[in-house]
């Protein structure tokens, strides 16, 4: 039998000492994991560059109706299905060119116009560009050219 109370002391402290060890291991390991910023800027803007392709282009063919003007004109943001509250948040931009030969026929332009020219330029603070040419056709057999630059600059937060 045991009388000497130190005994007792000794597991308490023991006890306490791997707890504290622990607590400071899992708020280390959240910290870490926290502590890194995500940036999907590349991934926004590939995706608002799909949406605006699927808007534009129906089935291997041009939509018909990017070319209607006046009154049940071709709303792009609803083909597209793009919310345009975002688009016009400063974060994003886009420009569709359609192009019959060399000749422009149509244009769509929104978001931050000066992500245009900033496409060019690196750095931490300018937006992630990405732009293509796509050829298609029409019913009648015409070919077109329908150039997109689609840009995100929304700068992920820390996770």
């Amino acid at each position: 039998m045991n009388k000497r109370a130190d005994y007792r002391w000794a597991d308490s402290l023991m006890f306490i000492f791997c707890f504290v060890l622990i607590g400071i291991f899992i708020l280390g390991g959240t910290l870490k994991f926290y502590a890194y910023a995500v940036d999907l800027r590349g991934e926004e803007s590939r995706v608002l560059f799909d949406s605006l392709l699927k808007g534009v282009v129906d089935g291997g063919e041009i939509n018909e109706d990017v070319f209607r003007e006046g009154e049940g004109r071709f709303n792009i943001f609803k083909a597209s299905r793009i919310d345009k509250k975002i688009i016009e948040g400063q974060n994003f931009y886009f420009k569709v060119e359609i192009f019959k030969g060399e000749v422009r026929e149509k244009i769509f332009e929104e978001g931050t116009r000066a992500y245009d020219v900033e496409c060019g330029l690196n750095g931490k603070n300018f937006p992630v560009c990405y732009r293509d040419d796509v050829i298609v056709k029409n019913k009648q057999g015409e070919e077109f050219k329908v150039r997109i630059l689609a840009a995100s600059n929304q700068i992920g937060e820390k996770v």
